[in-house]
């Protein structure tokens, strides 16, 4: 059998295809290839009813065996036949280019009579028959929103932000599943009349999805953030929509929680303090410049949010020999005692605390969480460590305490807006801390970042877009308790991953 060619055979009443490293028997079929990723059957002329069929191995029974059609969804083969004829089909012009069906009636290979469905004037090889006439009937397809007889070339994934052509490892993990368009937009505006018809969108922090985007999209099947917090997509819309949103919660953990225990580190060591001020004078060369610096083993570590992240930053404190507590209202009882932490209420927490970092999510309950009756409650030698949301932190009333010298230290990769405007407020004081002594550094939202944990991030994004477009349970949906009840059996819910 040629390559690229499929040919449909009828044997002792029975109707197989053989295709290389895959086969189909027919009425009864089985299908086992792990290169095809979907397959769907229609029943009847008009391709209604598409039932899915396993990736790896799926049984089924034709509701019709007179007439029916099979399609591989990614675009790579489709195929069709009819009780009593032979029908064959061919690839298009490789890999997500136009497919089209051609049939042949009875007789052997080499009769002229081919019929194409559709008005594309494209030509493949058929068998060993001569040409047949391609069909494309439009990108919206198969069980999408049940329009009948479309055979999709490749779905369609947006990554709005952020990646730059080409985009690796994304067009890697889709292979022949999906395409890729990057948009590199640095603001919704620039996502208007570009991602209606996406089939899949992955986000990272520049944009935002609001609820008048999410309901443009015609046909998307799901949303992954590329990241952990999830706050800039309108999950709840999303829900109302039918579209499930996904993190990846995973990726980063030893990154931020390696940049908290840094910021720790530099703002009680205060490495930046001699940095910018002994450059001119160099004086005083000696601990005047950084003094008083208090020792951090024996000091007490406050976490906000003992998820992933927090928990890895309580064993690197552990592991410095820091008293560590924690205040979680979502943490099931008994977690702490694996990670040696004690659990108090967020308000001893300020106060015991020589240190806070914070590892929460950015939701209604935690915005602003730290304002100024937070700061006020913590003590004066204290420093506050924020890699987790920027809208977590009333910024103007940290920049005051810090002015005011009512904590001693702030270390912070997160703002509020991000690139953040010229006058936000930690953004001057940091560019006056030259002059004003303040213990203050900034990081541009990179505690997440490594080559290591960017690839995985991107990877992860990316693989969860499979599951969605193959119809597999998702891993990390975090609005599923919001989802339809027939959107929802196909994730795997529980309870919205923490940071």
């Amino acid at each position: 059998m040629p390559d690229g060619v499929l040919d449909v055979l009828r044997v002792d009443g029975l109707v197989r295809l053989k295709l290389f490293a895959a086969g189909l028997v027919f009425a009864g079929v089985v299908m086992h290839e792990a290169a095809l990723p979907m397959v769907r059957l229609a029943a009847g002329s008009h391709l209604y009813e598409f039932v899915k069929v396993g990736q790896r191995l799926g049984e089924f029974e034709l509701k019709e065996p007179y007439h029916a059609t099979l399609v591989v969804q990614a675009g790579v083969v489709g195929f069709a036949f009819q009780r009593g004829g032979v029908v064959s089909f061919g690839f298009g012009q490789g890999v997500g280019g136009s497919l089209g069906l051609a049939k042949r009636g009875h007789g052997c290979a080499g009769d002229e009579e081919h019929r194409g469905f559709g008005n594309s004037d494209e030509l493949v090889h058929v068998g060993d028959g001569g040409q047949a006439q391609l069909t494309w009937q439009g990108r919206t397809g198969l069980a999408k929103r049940g329009l009948a007889g479309s055979l999709p070339a490749m779905f369609k994934v947006v990554i709005t932000d952020l990646v730059a052509p080409p985009a690796e490892p994304e067009e890697t993990v889709f292979a022949d599943l999906a395409k890729v368009e990057c948009l590199q937009a640095r603001s919704v505006g620039e996502l208007e009349g570009r991602i209606e018809e996406a089939d899949a969108i992955i986000v990272f922090h520049e944009v935002s999805l609001p609820a008048d985007i999410i309901d443009r999209l015609q046909q998307c099947r799901v949303i992954v953030r590329g990241g952990v917090g999830y706050d800039a997509v309108d999950f709840r819309r999303a829900a109302e929509r039918g579209i499930p949103v996904c993190n990846v919660p995973d990726y980063g953990v030893d990154e931020v929680a390696d940049h908290a225990i840094g910021m720790l580190i530099a703002c009680n060591r205060r490495f930046l303090l001699p940095e910018r001020g002994l450059k001119a004078s160099l004086e005083p060369w000696d601990c005047r410049a950084v003094e008083p610096v208090p020792r951090l083993a024996g000091a007490t570590l406050g976490i906000v949010g003992l998820g992933r992240i927090g928990q890895a930053t309580a064993q690197r404190a552990r592991a410095m020999r820091m008293r560590v507590i924690a205040h979680d209202p979502y943490l099931r009882p008994g977690t702490e005692k694996v990670f040696g932490v004690e659990r108090v209420d967020f308000e001893s927490l300020l106060e015991q605390s020589d240190a806070v970092s914070l590892h929460v999510p950015l939701t209604d309950e935690t915005r602003n969480m730290i304002d100024a009756d937070a700061l006020g409650r913590m003590k004066p030698g204290a420093i506050l460590v924020n890699t987790a949301r920027g809208a977590v932190v009333d910024t103007a009333a940290l920049a005051a305490a810090l002015r005011e010298g009512r904590i001693a230290g702030a270390g912070v990769d997160v703002l509020p807006a991000e690139p953040p405007p010229v006058d936000e407020p930690l953004v001057q004081l940091w560019r006056e801390a030259g002059e004003s002594n303040a213990n203050l550094i900034l990081t541009p939202h990179t505690a997440f970042y490594s080559v290591e944990g960017l690839q995985e991030m991107r990877t992860k994004a990316a693989q969860e877009i499979v599951r969605a477009l193959r119809g597999e349970n998702l891993l990390n949906c975090v609005n599923a308790v919001w989802l339809p009840e027939e959107v929802r059996e196909r994730v795997l819910v529980g309870t919205p991953p923490t940071v």
